[in-house]
């Protein structure tokens, strides 16, 4: 994993709903996902729906944003 992020969005915002609909298209449930990143589906979903901050410097936030970048979108610059 990139192990360190710079905290600018593009826009300046993180796009909840392109997030999600990557991890739906890819087939990735959102247990799966959750599991993967190390957080809850509640707090994977609350991240989606745009509730909670994702914090790119935690663990969750570098493997969440590493899981969006290998799928073709990079909301921060790398």
């Amino acid at each position: 994993l990139i192990s360190s992020y710079t905290i600018r969005e593009k826009n300046g915002v993180f796009d909840y709903q392109t997030a999600r609909e990557i991890r739906q298209r890819m087939g990735v449930r959102a247990s799966a996902l959750a599991t993967q990143i190390g957080v809850n589906k509640s707090t994977l979903s609350r991240i989606e729906n745009g509730r909670v901050s994702l914090v790119p410097n935690a663990e969750y936030g570098k493997k969440y944003l590493e899981f969006l970048k290998q799928n073709g979108y990079n909301p921060f610059e790398l």
